[in-house]
């Protein structure tokens, strides 16, 4: 099987701003949505090995009315790259540069006077400042070494007060988190490779630092999702910036401690943003995966189940988008208000469909990634993984609401996954018995 791996917030951003210029082409080709009918297959999906003839030299005949096939036209360069909006005249950031020596000292130390706090505030807007100068925002390398020495500095903060007690530390970190979050904010207007920063930089805030030796976990600092959140329901914000953003949102869900009334705030912006299938698959693969996360009250609940199932059941959208919604709803709570068998059934569809899609080059390792997922929506991936509760196993096969409908759909799905799985062809006896129970629920069910 596949082994889960997270990637490093330097990685994303060197993927996300090669995305603003067009570079991620790859995925955005293998990904694209697939059409109204189940049986179609894109040429993109499709590769095929050119046969040799050396006994015959063609002219190489080029149709000027054809383009390539998988062509993507290049983007043009964004307008935000060329935003210049210096933080602080060169007069103000020198005076900071010249006063900034105390910063790293009194922030590690946990100064929490009024002078210590001016400090540790003109501390960040310096920092700030520079990340925002020319100079180093047209050089990437230059601009995400800033993020991660202010990062660093960020959430380390406190920790040399060795007498300090933990409910003392996490207010002073509360202090210095806030302080980042009010000044970083404005700048999520400034150029484009800034904004992309300071989004990962939010994403990465610890309300508590890792610390195995007293067993202390990491915990994502909550309050960050009220900025990240005017993120992506800002329609002036790129998909480049909003990304990182759900990013965020996903992390504090999973390593923070969200109450529900966050936590209902933060579903139903990603499903306003889910709602349209016009957006990039990207953003929309990260939306559904990150409500996955989510397991609200049973009044609410049922918002995120619909939403999921809605992506699943949308022949518009990507395979990625599709599958990733189905691995959530195996991940979320399904109240029997949502009608889990249904859930069960537009799974089982999707899973025929894109069966039937992959047939013809069900060799294309593109296709593993997709059927695994599918298996994940009934089965949890490794034993110790928990599900958006945080206290149960993932799976359909795993829910008290859903198993029974899962049992069936499951025998009839893993032959499937296990074929592309083993680069084995999808053949019709492979796919038939899918087909047969679902034309048979039909009949029985009426729906």
């Amino acid at each position: 099987m596949f082994r889960r791996s997270f990637l490093s917030s330097n990685r994303i951003f060197r993927l996300l701003i090669g995305l603003s210029f067009g570079f991620a082409t790859t995925d955005a080709v293998q990904s694209q949505p697939p059409r109204k009918s189940a049986n179609s297959v894109r040429p993109a999906q499709t590769q095929q090995k050119p046969t040799a003839n050396k006994s015959v030299s063609k002219e190489l005949k080029i149709d000027p009315e054809k383009l390539p096939t998988n062509y993507l036209a290049p983007q043009e360069r964004s307008p935000l790259l060329e935003i210049d909006q210096p933080l602080l005249v060169p007069e103000e950031l020198e005076k900071l540069r010249k006063e900034d020596g105390k910063f790293g000292s009194t922030l590690v130390k946990a100064g929490s006077d009024e002078a210590s706090l001016m400090v540790i505030h003109n501390g960040i807007r310096f920092r700030l400042a520079k990340m925002c100068l020319k100079e180093n925002f047209e050089n990437v390398k230059k601009l995400s070494d800033l993020r991660i020495d202010l990062e660093r500095v960020l959430n380390g903060a406190g920790l040399a007060a060795r007498d300090l007690k933990a409910d003392r530390l996490r207010e002073f970190r509360q202090v210095v988190m806030t302080d980042f979050l009010t000044q970083a904010t404005p700048v999520l207007q400034n150029n484009l490779n800034v904004r992309v920063q300071i989004v990962v930089l939010m994403s990465e805030l610890e309300a508590v630092s890792e610390d195995l030796r007293n067993k202390k976990m990491r915990e994502a600092f909550v309050p960050a999702f009220e900025p990240l959140l005017t993120v992506i329901l800002d329609p002036q914000q790129p998909p480049v910036v909003k990304i990182p953003a759900v990013y965020g949102l996903a992390r504090i869900l999973r390593t923070g401690t969200p109450n529900v009334g966050q936590r209902t705030k933060i579903a139903e912006a990603m499903i306003a943003e889910l709602a349209s299938n016009e957006t990039h698959w990207w953003y929309q693969m990260r939306l559904s995966s990150g409500l996955g996360l989510i397991a609200l009250d049973v009044s609410k609940q049922p918002i995120v189940v619909k939403a999921l199932k809605n992506v699943v059941s949308d022949p518009d959208r990507s395979w990625t988008v599709r599958t990733e919604a189905a691995k959530s709803l195996g991940q979320v709570p399904i109240p029997p208000v949502s009608d889990p068998s249904s859930v069960v059934r537009a799974i089982s569809e999707m899973a025929l469909q894109m069966a039937q899609a992959a047939q013809p080059n069900s060799d294309n390792k593109i296709w593993k990634a997709r059927f695994f997922k599918l298996y994940l929506a009934f089965q949890a991936e490794s034993p110790n993984e928990k599900d958006a509760t945080k206290n149960g196993t993932p799976g359909l096969l795993n829910q008290a609401t859903a198993s029974a409908a899962a049992k069936t759909a499951y025998a009839n799905i893993v032959p499937l996954v296990s074929a592309i799985l083993k680069g084995e062809p999808l053949t019709a006896e492979k796919i038939s018995p899918l087909q047969e129970w679902l034309t048979s629920t039909v009949a029985t069910t009426g729906k």
